[in-house]
């Protein structure tokens, strides 16, 4: 499973067979078969263990800041510390994209390999990308931010977006400069956020209508 996990992020879905998986193990073709029954199940079996470890390494890494443990007089530092944890996935992800080879997703890249199977692959890569936006959501949310889920969601179509585009680019200064500039586009969304109070928020000004007509 390791060596599989290492074609897959490395070489893509396309290397990952039953041969080159046992080579990669340095064990023969018939001991891939005994525990999978074809590449689609090996590359699902890849695909389910890969996904936590994926999810730490993006977004993992902000959970670690904790706001009940922190100084109740520094409440704006700790909002700040919290939105910066938000923004580190694109710090390692620019570091990702400046090494060689860098491939992209390798979660949309599996799903779009595999269009004429069950479709396991698209919804182990749809299961990814909804909880890589929930642990955004949720440190919004830590961070008091308004509308966390939306906020959230805005920010993973972002890395997203980056991470096609870099995937697409030709060198890797190329792909760095693409993801720094997916970082600034997430720091506006942020910002914006921020500096929205409760009386901004949609309805928020809208009158409550009685019935009868009366407000």
């Amino acid at each position: 499973m390791a060596a599989a996990e290492r074609l897959l992020t490395t070489s893509g879905p396309g290397s990952v067979s039953m041969d080159a998986a046992a080579a990669a193990a340095g064990a023969g073709k018939m001991s891939a078969y005994r525990h999978f029954a074809s590449k689609e199940d090996l590359v699902v079996a890849v695909l389910e263990r890969h996904n936590p470890r994926h999810v730490r390494w993006l977004v993992g890494a902000g959970q670690n800041a904790d706001p009940g443990h922190a100084d109740p007089g520094h409440a704006d530092l700790r909002h700040a510390d919290l939105a910066e944890s938000i923004l580190s996935a694109f710090d390692r992800l620019e570091l990702a994209a400046g090494s060689e080879p860098f491939r992209g997703c390798p979660f949309v890249d599996a799903a779009l390999a595999a269009p004429g199977t069950d479709g396991r692959p698209g919804r182990i890569a749809w299961g990814h990308k909804q909880q890589v936006t929930r642990e955004l959501a949720a440190l919004a949310a830590r961070a008091g931010l308004p509308e966390p889920e939306e906020l959230g969601a805005a920010v993973a179509l972002v890395i997203d977006g980056a991470v096609v585009q870099a995937a697409l680019a030709p060198d890797a200064a190329s792909r760095r400069q693409i993801v720094r500039r997916g970082r600034r586009a997430a720091e506006v969304l942020l910002a914006v956020a921020a500096r929205r109070g409760p009386e901004d928020r949609p309805g928020a000004g809208e009158r409550r209508v009685r019935p009868g007509g009366q407000s």
